[in-house]
């Protein structure tokens, strides 16, 4: 079985705070497991999610790009 990871664990492998975490994890926008009132998120399911956000963002600078060439 993986090896899971807390919400002190995680705040040191990406640049958020644990209280950001934490937020994230009661609106349900991050993947994750509540056992005991504790947040834990397994490190393969974090890695899709942060790849998942990457593409959102190089669509919309693709997006806008495109816009801009057109208004030229």
């Amino acid at each position: 079985m993986e090896e899971l990871i807390t919400i002190d664990g995680l705040s040191k492998l990406i640049p958020f705070k644990m209280s950001t975490l934490r937020r994230m994890c009661r609106l349900c926008q991050i993947p994750h497991f509540k056992i005991g009132g504790v947040y834990f998120f397994r490190q393969a399911d974090v890695e899709k999610w942060l790849e998942s956000k990457k593409q959102k963002v190089v669509d919309k600078i693709e997006i806008e790009l495109v816009r801009q060439v057109k208004i030229r």
